[in-house]
């Protein structure tokens, strides 16, 4: 919708303004392999490319492809900037509750009747996270990297998840024809009882899109390498497990947050030169890094966001 675009569109469009009268010295712009247009079946995607929300189907789509070709324009003008494209991100500390961490949840208690016969590339969240930072050190001004890592079926992670879990529950596998049918009947069930989204028509289309992506260019330049995406989905599962244990509600722990986080957000905007970003923009970013600082790789990642978030004021690093 509208919102999406002002977002998207409209909040990049002011970001590398201001990037540029602040003449910051560094942007990584991170936007999504959906914004790259799709290749026939079989036929690997990569970064070289044309970027118009013309070539892309779905809203979530063009509104990446318009920002990435702001991004290539600015990057054109002069602007140090660099751009990365994750694939379907998963992993542990989710929690805001993404889609398939919703599925997983489901899966694990034995409330997810149906999955989707399909399959799409997935990638650890901790790996996006280092490989944003390695850009940030290292990407080429004007260039875009694919942060991918391997395509895998949904019933694989399901199998995967539940073996993690050591749970014998397998949902039944729907054949993509008939979850197209469905899935517009379940978005509109589940906005109205507001339970999480993970079956809808724009999920379902992504799942019979062609998935292979390449991450070749990014290795080439700076430190990638994605992990095996069986130890994500076990970390995911002891996680989830250990939420349950817990009894937190994953959906409801997002909230603003008052008091050291907040503190800790005001710090860093206080000492950005982009102080026209709200503070939730920078309280989100230290809920983040604080929440996943248990994993040895993302902990050395939130160790070193006061130095790139204050590099804004020395460096010029954002």
């Amino acid at each position: 919708g509208p919102r999406l675009y002002q977002v998207n569109v409209g909040g990049t469009r002011q970001l590398l303004q201001q990037c540029m009268a602040h003449k910051v010295g560094k942007l990584v712009y991170v936007s999504s392999v959906h914004a790259i247009p799709e290749q026939p079946k079989g036929c690997p995607i990569t970064e070289n490319c044309e970027f118009s929300p013309g070539l892309v189907d779905g809203d979530y789509a063009k509104s990446k492809a318009a920002a990435t070709e702001l991004v290539y324009d600015a990057a054109a003008c002069g602007l140090n900037a660099s751009i990365v494209f994750p694939s379907g991100i998963i992993g542990p500390d989710d929690l805001q509750g993404g889609s398939f961490t919703s599925m997983a949840r489901s899966f694990l208690a034995g409330k997810l009747p149906f999955a989707v016969r399909g399959g799409y590339d997935f990638v650890d969240v901790r790996d996006v996270a280092n490989g944003i930072l390695a850009c940030s050190e290292s990407g080429e001004p004007g260039k875009g990297y694919i942060l991918s890592g391997h395509y895998v079926t949904i019933r694989r992670m399901l199998q995967i998840i539940g073996a993690a879990a050591k749970r014998r529950y397998r949902p039944i596998g729907l054949p993509l024809g008939l979850a197209r049918l469905a899935a517009p009947y379940y978005e509109r069930r589940s906005l109205k009882d507001r339970k999480p989204l993970f079956f809808t028509p724009y999920s379902i289309s992504v799942l019979a899109s062609n998935g292979c992506f390449s991450h070749a260019a990014a290795p080439k330049c700076f430190a990638y390498q994605p992990r095996p995406l069986e130890q994500t989905l076990r970390d995911m599962a002891a996680w989830l497990i250990a939420q349950k244990e817990a009894g937190k509600a994953l959906p409801h722990l997002i909230r603003r947050p008052t008091g050291y986080f907040s503190g800790c957000a005001a710090f860093y905007r206080s000492a950005c030169p982009l102080a026209f970003l709200p503070r939730f923009v920078y309280t989100e970013i230290v809920l983040y890094f604080f929440s996943v600082r248990r994993d040895g790789a993302a902990g050395q990642a939130s160790d070193r966001l006061p130095c790139i978030l204050n590099g804004c004021k020395g460096k010029g690093t954002l």
